[in-house]
């Protein structure tokens, strides 16, 4: 996954789309069992919706174009979409497991 968004990084830049950063996932929201992730941008606005739910996470995405590199960027990234957010969810569950395994205090 980190390979992927690497690439996106250094192709994004050649087509004149701003490079994500640490503002990509801005927190536009919460409650006490969501998280509301997103960015405007000038190629494209998303919307991100982390739910948990019970023992299940759902993740659900909204995303507006503006214009022809909007649709062209997103036309490449529906493809990856799903593999990277299963990437993401399988590394934070990883991560929470081994929170629950180590000591208090480590």
């Amino acid at each position: 996954m980190v390979g992927l968004l690497g690439l996106r990084e250094a192709l994004v830049g050649l087509v004149g789309i701003a490079r994500g950063g640490a503002g990509s996932f801005d927190t536009v929201g919460r409650t006490g069992d969501e998280v509301l992730l997103g960015t405007d941008e000038r190629h494209l606005d998303f919307r991100a919706s982390v739910w948990c739910q019970g023992d299940r996470v759902v993740v659900s995405t909204v995303v507006t174009l503006h214009g022809l590199r909007g649709r062209a960027y997103f036309a490449l990234v529906r493809l990856l979409h799903p593999v990277v957010v299963r990437a993401m969810l399988g590394r934070a569950a990883y991560r929470l497991a081994l929170r629950e395994r180590l000591p208090a205090g480590m």
